[in-house]
């Protein structure tokens, strides 16, 4: 089933280079095909993620419903256009280090799988047409992709100013009707451009183009700075250092390290997992903690990060188990016979760094 869908989207992306400019008259038909919708719930079940509006997960769909049976409900919604999508069921999450919390929409899953499908035939097409410097939600493309083309744009090409742009509200606030149309675009609702020179005309330029798509740049999260002061940008902070061999040919060159916001969050997240949770052994704190350490550093690693300064962070992990210990066991000594000679490691704790 996998080699049909992928002949499919080999075919659709080659007619695609042959003419950048062709039109497609007959696709529909495509997302509704069997192989389509099966590998489309497929990926939307890799996902996970939470039920929609409907309460209905995997699980139900599975022992209830019917796999198969709910497929079918697909293809025959679709194929009848009879489809239509649900309400999505909005929930706020956290910014870390924020009051406010950002909206998140859940659709139900009959919707996902009705996406993944589309997203299966019309993603090799647009794909083609896509800049090369768009790295986000693109296959075989990443956030770090992105972060390693910063740093040697800077380090090798002398691109040193840096305009750091975000937009205010952008699904919030762009004209639906312009979206459409420049659906097959590059659209990103922050991106950092590396300059030579002239970082406040190119603010200008790009404000006056954000303004006839009815966006403008955040007054207070864009700003103009050169390299050697810093910016982060995906959770990584960048910034032009001295190269501190002398023998070297290179005088300067990108360094990069969690941002600070990234930091604050997954401190966050360890005293949220930590907390007053007094019932739990060491073991199973330890447990729980270390799949969100290795995530997180796993994510930094990858941009080859200065090391040090991650490895800070074993520090404050081994503060919050000791005062949670201190607490459990109402000691009343600093606890810190509790985790020395690196007992959490040895539990099987994950190293930051």
């Amino acid at each position: 089933m996998r080699n049909k869908v992928s002949d499919l989207q080999s075919k659709l992306s080659h007619a695609v280079k042959q003419s950048l400019d062709r039109k497609f008259g007959a696709l529909y038909d495509k997302i509704y095909r069997e192989d389509v919708v099966l590998e489309a719930w497929k990926l939307v079940k890799a996902n996970k993620g939470a039920p929609g509006v409907d309460k209905q997960d995997f699980e139900y769909i599975k022992d209830v419903i019917g796999v198969d049976q709910f497929l079918a409900q697909v293809r025959e919604q679709l194929k009848s256009e009879r489809y239509r999508p649900q309400p999505v069921l909005r929930c706020y999450i956290e910014k870390p280090g924020k009051p406010e919390k950002r909206p998140l929409g859940i659709p139900i899953i009959f919707d996902r799988v009705c996406q993944m499908a589309t997203k299966l035939v019309i993603e090799p097409i647009f794909e083609t047409n896509f800049l090369d410097c768009s790295h986000g939600f693109r296959p075989g493309r990443s956030a770090h992709d992105a972060i390693r083309i910063i740093g040697r744009t800077i380090t090798f090409k002398g691109q040193r100013i840096v305009l750091d742009a975000d937009i205010v509200g952008f699904f919030d606030n762009i004209r639906q009707d312009i979206l459409l149309k420049l659906v097959e675009r590059r659209i990103a609702d922050d991106f950092v451009i590396l300059l030579w020179r002239n970082g406040k005309v190119v603010r200008k330029q790009v404000e006056q183009m954000l303004g006839r798509l009815g966006l403008k740049l955040h007054p207070d999260k864009t700003r103009v700075v050169k390299a050697k002061d810093g910016f982060d940008f995906l959770g990584v902070h960048f910034r032009l250092c001295p190269v501190r061999n002398k023998k070297s040919k290179l005088k300067k060159y990108c360094a990069v390290w969690p941002s600070d916001s990234s930091v604050a969050k997954v401190k966050q997240r360890i005293r949220k997992v930590i907390g007053r949770r007094y019932s739990l052994s060491l073991e199973e704190l330890i447990k729980e903690l270390t799949p969100i350490i290795r995530g997180w550093n796993n994510y930094h690693k990858a941009s080859r990060p200065v090391l040090k300064r991650m490895r800070k962070l074993n520090a404050f992990v081994r503060e919050r188990i000791r005062i949670f210990l201190k607490r459990k066991y109402s000691d009343q000594s600093r606890g810190t016979w509790r985790v020395h000679n690196n007992l959490v490691v040895r539990l099987g704790l994950y190293q930051f760094g």
